[in-house]
């Protein structure tokens, strides 16, 4: 006994589809008991609430395929599942509450009595908790549980049909039986979601984002299917109230193509699924496959013409024998759903997303034709058939047309999208990081596309360093443009890379996770309120956390430990991040190719003109310590903005009197203005420290520039800055970010020579490690990285998926 127990656990993923056709089988002859007792309008009226049901227990078929699909994995934690429990538990008040409110317009739709609506609601309520549990089970691989919790329900629903019909015949008895049914078998699988406790507020603290997603994608490709095949029932039973039973005998017998035809494709799924990867044996075994399902479809339409009459009659009785004039018809437009729904599952198995706008156009052919023409019977199988056959026709066009679908016959693109390139007016060191680390990724098959807005004096298309670049609309607009670029390449482009500068391609609301990779310098954040007055600057200091947020499942690269510490405070996942080392556009200049220091102490700023950059706290430091050491110098290199000067800097400099100009020799303080990279280079050189005082960066390249011809740097210890400068160890780094802290390390940097030997030495050491190669290499490895994770989680569904079809 024990040897036959083990036996049979060990094969229940086999005998699980032969029970389950079994169960099937009990559930027809339900309907053909149900047929023998109940008046043909009633019958009708049954048959339309039960095709109601069926729109909405879509719902459980997805909770179900969702929880399954996690357990499977085996990391879904209890208080996971007693959160997905609780959604289901809302969702099902919710729509009982619909539905008691409801039902007075829901009854007259359906022509029933208002009893129907609010048992429909405990069906719809119980099977919906209930297919947690099964999910829970299928996601065990505890297949006989799963058997025994459908037979609880269809023995009880079959013994109380039975002994309700005999007492009160009425479609109302026949949905308690349901109920019934439904309310055994959820008690039976009770113990399955007994296992763990949910934490305090963890439900409402995560909104059950995770679940809501997820559960709506599995919603929507189910949803359609039962909605294309329950619709015609409900419009019959509506409009044409004397035949509703006839047409519900006549569904009964030609949706079996359909039943039939999604048993098939449950065992062949994996099959097509294993060479999805290989555009040839893939569509070698997909046109293989279809060529079978016409096969089938003629065959059985051959069957339906010739055993229909006999079937109806002994079977269902003469009083439905009008049903033999409409199943070949109706059957005929069911087997060409049955073979559109194969389409779609090839459509689903590669991932496409644009057979939901066909579906979406079936649905509204399907819902105004009937609404349209429904005289009689005839019509809506008519436009049965004209919907069906668009969807069938819809894609079968798409899979014939695209023979690159699935396939490398095309390049592989990686699409950057930003809001500046290389080329722009405005741009910044995260376009020249950009640009430098793509012109030197070598990946074989891969090309690399910069999408960006238009600018004046650019061109719209133009290859530079072999990476294409592509300008389309403005700042805002570009969005739109990189959305239709990308929805029309999308079979091509393995990744999408979303470069957050301020601005945002919010790419995880039109991009798949699994292409997705997020790419951030820094964060904005105390700088919204250098450069925007209330309220402004705290709605862009919140809204830069949300908008960020929404990245945090994706593969993220950045380039400082300190963005990264950001990202992980708001939820990102440490494994996903990667840091991409700064590179510098030249080789470390050797020590003996330093120009010579100044005479006179002199420091130097190198960049813009902007409040947070710190240009006026490094003045400042310099009037303060000029006050005390007259031989001091300061240089000011960048593009000159006169305003900023006059209204910033000038007040300053009057402040601790200080001469200024431009490349005087005997100001206090120079602007050189906008000038060369070798003249920059020599003005870094000749120095005594760079001051950069920014309160933000995602690197700070001028301070890696300066390490690399002899210069050491002061900063602030802010993001970005604190990693160039080895957080002290490689220059020099202040205690508390104050312009007077500025002018105490500059003192000291000149007062203490030793010191200073040592810091310039350790500067130009670390620097020295950084260029672009580098960069380029790392990045290379980001993407194989995240191919692996790709394929690894690929291999995980695919297993997954079949032994979900076992």
């Amino acid at each position: 006994m024990e040897n036959l127990k083990k036996f049979i656990l060990k094969r229940q993923a086999l005998l699980f589809p032969f029970l389950d056709v079994s169960l099937n089988v009990i559930n027809y002859l339900i309907h053909i008991f149900l047929s023998w007792y109940l008046f043909s309008e009633d019958y009708g009226v049954l048959s339309a609430l039960l095709a109601f049901l069926a729109i909405l227990m879509v719902f459980g078929i997805s909770f179900q395929i969702y929880v399954a699909d996690k357990v499977a994995t085996k990391n879904y934690e209890s208080e996971k599942l007693q959160s997905t429990i609780k959604l289901g538990e809302k969702i099902s008040l919710l729509a009982l509450i619909t539905l008691v409110i409801a039902g007075i317009w829901i009854k007259n739709l359906l022509r029933s009595d208002y009893i129907a609506i609010i048992i429909v609601g405990l069906i719809f309520a119980f099977n919906l908790m209930t297919s947690i549990e099964r999910g829970v089970m299928q996601g065990k691989k505890k297949f006989l549980h799963l058997n025994m919790s459908f037979y609880i329900e269809v023995t009880i629903r079959l013994m109380l049909t039975y002994i309700g019909m005999k007492v009160y015949r009425h479609y109302n008895m026949a949905l308690i039986a349901i109920l019934c049914g439904m309310i055994f078998s959820f008690l039976y699988g009770r113990r399955f979601l007994k296992e763990g406790s949910i934490k305090k507020d963890y439900y409402r603290r995560n909104l059950y984002k995770d679940e809501i997603g997820k559960i709506a994608k599995i919603f929507i490709a189910n949803f359609y299917l039962y909605y294309f095949t329950s619709l015609g029932m409900i419009i019959v039973n509506y409009y044409l109230v004397s035949l509703s039973g006839i047409y519900g005998i006549t569904t009964k017998i030609s949706q079996l193509s359909i039943k039939i035809g999604f048993s098939l494709i449950t065992v062949i799924l994996p099959f097509i699924s294993r060479e999805k990867d290989n555009t040839e044996i893939f569509r070698r075994i997909v046109k293989k496959f279809i060529l079978m399902f016409l096969i089938l479809s003629v065959i059985g339409l051959i069957l339906v013409y010739y055993f229909t009459p006999w079937f109806v009659v002994v079977v269902f009785s003469n009083e439905y024998s009008s049903a033999v004039d409409y199943v070949f018809k109706d059957a005929i437009a069911n087997v060409i759903l049955m073979n559109a729904y194969f389409l779609l599952v090839v459509e689903m198995v590669l991932d496409h997303k644009k057979y939901l706008n066909d579906l979406l156009i079936t649905g509204l052919i399907l819902t105004l034709g009937m609404l349209i023409k429904h005289e009689n019977i005839n019509e809506i199988i008519v436009v049965q058939g004209v919907a069906y056959l668009y969807l069938f026709i819809a894609l079968i066009i798409k899979f014939l047309k695209k023979e690159d679908v699935m396939g490398n016959s095309k390049e592989r693109i990686v699409l950057f999208l930003s809001w500046r390139d290389i080329k722009a007016p405005k741009k910044g060191g995260a376009e020249v990081f950009t640009h430098e680390m793509l012109k030197r990724t070598s990946i074989d098959g891969v090309k690399f596309v910069h999408f960006s807005p238009l600018f004046e004096g650019a061109k719209p298309k133009e290859e530079i360093d072999n990476v294409l670049y592509i300008r389309k609309g403005g700042p805002f607009s570009v969005i739109y443009h990189a959305h239709k670029y990308y929805k029309k390449n999308r079979e091509n482009i393995e990744f999408v890379v979303d470069q957050a500068n301020t601005h945002r391609f919010f790419t995880p609301f039109w991009v798949n996770r699994e292409k997705r990779i997020f790419f951030i310098h820094q964060f904005t954040r105390e700088i919204w309120f250098r450069h925007m007055k209330f309220p402004m600057s705290y709605i862009g200091y919140y809204l830069e956390n949300w908008m960020t947020k929404i990245y945090r499942k994706n593969y993220t690269m950045t380039v400082s430990e300190s963005t990264k510490d950001d990202l992980l405070r708001l939820g990102f996942k440490n494994n996903l991040i990667k840091i991409l080392p700064e590179g510098i556009d030249f080789k470390p200049w050797a020590k003996e190719e330093f120009k010579e220091k100044e005479k006179n102490p002199t420091f130097i700023y190198v960049g813009r003109f902007a409040a947070y950059k710190g240009i006026n706290d490094a003045i400042e430091a310099f009037g303060k310590l000029k006050a005390t050491r007259k031989d001091m110098k300061f240089w000011v290199v960048g593009k000159k903005k006169e305003k900023y000067v006059s209204e910033e800097l000038k007040p300053i400099m009057n402040k601790y009197q200080l001469t200024f100009g431009d490349e005087e020799e005997g100001a206090d303080v120079i602007f050189w203005g906008f000038v060369t990279d070798e003249k920059k280079l020599e003005l870094m050189s000749r120095a005594h420290a760079l001051v950069f005082p920014s309160l933000r960066e995602g690197w700070g390249l001028t301070v890696t520039e300066a390490a690399a011809v002899g210069t050491p740097s002061i900063v602030y210890d802010s993001p970005g800055l604190r990693d160039a400068v080895n957080r002290g160890k490689a220059g020099y780094i202040t205690s508390i970010n104050t312009s007077e802290e500025i002018k105490r390390i500059m003192e000291f940097s000149i007062e203490n020579r030793e010191t200073y030997v040592k810091r310039r030495s350790e500067s130009y050491d670390f620097a020295s490690k950084f260029n672009w190669d580098n960069t380029a290499r790392e990045f290379e490895n980001m993407i194989r990285f995240v191919r692996e994770e790709g394929d690894r989680e690929t291999n995980k569904i695919s297993s997954r998926n079949n032994e979900h079809v076992q």
